[in-house]
């Protein structure tokens, strides 16, 4: 596995912050560059760095560094990439700007063309980086073939938003942002139901293992979310939360402070260029497959498959059961092949 690599952008313009004098964007590559190659985008999601593996690459898997040269990248307020946690005063801690999905696609494209990538395959994202998948193929259209988005939406729904309220709500009430104080704790453990369905829950499946780790009861479950969540910047997750409940492709922008794109959800979802692989999981609970039925009704070239399964949302993310993760990257290879 590669290392993690930094590409600088210097006077970065922001939809919603002005202008920042530098930025970085954290990124890994597998396989390499060449003619005979297609090249894929793939972003961390909420919560996720590039330390960790993605279960879709690797040698056999749907994203395989033999046949493509795959681009990892950081989100921004992700650690990783620039983030309230990193970057230097004044735009340090609570005074880091708010970043739009637009924002990151923009930085994304600078950096892939800074390594000589001249037209894009694919970009793949669980979660959020489903919401950069949506994002980059409504304003870089032309730019890239096709988007995989799994278990995410193009529009975060009311219900979503209300639903990061709490977390976001426990974070401020304890007045303490640093990693391992009480602020990101108890983001933590106001999250952990979400992530998962009613029949997870009821059926136990914590001690099978769970997103973040396996566990002998629902309180020691708590706990390791607490201590997981816990070791974040309560300010990096204040940052993705602001990029999650803001995110719509009908307020995209391709220049950054520009008039959005598109004058509504709909308009944007049929002005889609891209293919469109969609895969929600039938239990999650912020991004429902009705909306994913709605959204591919929409799009010009867009197929729906549901992951049927019981883990929730961390099940389109490689969080679920193994027949739940194989089935997603056979899904992913066949979508690629086509």
């Amino acid at each position: 596995m590669s290392e993690v690599q930094h590409f600088h952008v210097t006077d970065f313009a922001t939809d919603h912050g002005g202008i920042l004098p530098a930025v970085q964007v954290a990124y890994k590559v597998d396989g390499t560059l060449s003619a005979d190659r297609k090249t894929v985008l793939v972003s961390t999601c909420f919560g996720e760095t590039l330390s960790g593996s993605n279960p879709l690459i690797g040698v056999g898997k749907a994203l395989d560094p033999e046949k493509y040269f795959i681009v990892r990248v950081g989100l921004f307020g992700g650690s990783d990439s620039s983030s309230a946690s990193n970057t230097a005063a004044p735009h340090d801690g609570e005074r880091f700007p708010r970043m739009s999905y637009s924002d990151n696609c923009r930085a994304f494209r600078l950096l892939l063309e800074s390594l000589g990538v001249v037209h894009l395959y694919a970009v793949i994202g669980f979660s959020m980086g489903g919401g950069v998948a949506y994002t980059f193929g409504t304003i870089h259209g032309d730019y890239v073939d096709r988007i995989v988005c799994l278990a995410t939406s193009a529009q975060t729904s009311l219900h979503n938003v209300a639903f990061l309220e709490g977390p976001k709500a426990a974070l401020k009430a304890s007045g303490e942002y640093a990693p391992g104080s009480k602020g990101p704790r108890a983001f933590g453990r106001c999250y952990c139901a979400w992530a998962y369905s009613h029949d997870w829950f009821e059926q136990k499946k914590w001690e099978e293992g769970g997103k973040k780790g396996s566990a002998t009861s629902l309180s020691e479950h708590f706990k390791n979310w607490e201590n997981s969540m816990g070791g974040w910047n309560g300010y990096d997750l204040r940052t993705l939360s602001w990029t999650w409940q803001n995110a719509s492709i009908a307020r995209a922008t391709r220049v950054a402070g520009g008039a959005a794109l598109h004058t509504s959800l709909i308009d944007a979802l049929k002005a889609m260029q891209p293919k469109a692989l969609i895969m929600p999981t039938r239990t999650d609970q912020y991004f429902v497959p009705a909306d994913s039925e709605m959204e591919v009704s929409h799009l010009r070239d867009g197929k729906l498959v549901v992951v049927e399964t019981i883990y929730g949302h961390v099940g389109g993310g490689g969080g679920g059961s193994k027949e739940d993760n194989d089935f997603i990257d056979a899904e992913v290879a066949k979508f690629l092949a086509i």
